[in-house]
């Protein structure tokens, strides 16, 4: 933004820095403990840095709304999320990161198909409809701010259940960002990484086809799921 800078020996018409995405992070930790049917306890831990702290900040200020806005907002990511816990930190602490965790049970964190159930490694999915929706452009896309996400998703799964297929760890790289997942097995858990960076904050008409096929090559990868079989220990 343009801003008017006003020091002991002169005044100066200039303007703010575009920041780094690794100024603009959002984080969360994420564990799914599952049950046969598919529902089961959500634990989130999430910190918010950069610029989109104020505005985090602010919906959230209010004592009695937090509950409500919460869970209106969680249940996009976890649809028919029921809050049990939560809790905020630094709303009043312009220097540290805003963060919140809460705890709650959702119907439906895998789908079932057949006798398994499919669970998504991370919160992210279709990035093309969301930044890049049009085949073509004519105007510059502005895409707002940099920005980076990072998420750790730990998976329980049910008693008698086993991952019998995990996603392959891969990344899209590009000029524009980077997305990178990771995944590991450890007995009856399931652990997911994903980071993700968008490094650009206008995107040219000319830069378009590419922008929008790296963003279609990241999309291919979160399409991958967690799949979870029957024949496990019980």
């Amino acid at each position: 933004v343009t801003v008017l800078r006003v020091g002991p020996d002169d005044v100066t018409l200039t303007r703010t820095p575009v920041l780094e995405a690794s100024a603009n992070l959002r984080s969360r930790e994420v564990t799914l403990r599952l049950d046969a049917d598919g529902g089961g306890e959500v634990d989130v831990t999430e910190t918010i840095r950069g610029v989109e702290a104020p505005g985090y900040r602010n919906r959230y200020q209010a004592e009695g709304l937090r509950e409500e806005r919460l869970g209106r907002a969680m249940r996009g990511l976890f649809p028919g999320l029921e809050l049990s816990e939560h809790a905020f930190e630094n709303l009043d602490d312009f220097d540290r990161p805003a963060s919140l965790s809460f705890e709650g049970r959702a119907p439906q964190l895998a789908v079932r198909d057949g006798r398994n159930l499919r669970v998504s490694p991370t919160v992210l999915h279709d990035l093309s409809r969301n930044l890049a929706p049009a085949s073509t452009r004519r105007l510059p896309l502005d895409l707002g701010l940099r920005s980076a996400y990072q998420e750790t998703r730990r998976v329980v799964l049910p008693r008698g259940y086993t991952a019998s297929e995990v996603p392959e760890d891969g990344a899209a790289e590009s000029e524009f960002g980077r997305l990178a997942i990771r995944v590991e097995r450890d007995g009856r858990e399931v652990r997911a990484t994903t980071e993700f960076a968008l490094n650009v904050d206008r995107v040219s008409p000319a830069q378009y086809p590419a922008f929008r096929a790296w963003v279609e090559q990241a999309d291919r990868l979160l399409r991958q799921r967690i799949t979870l079989s029957p024949g496990g220990e019980r």
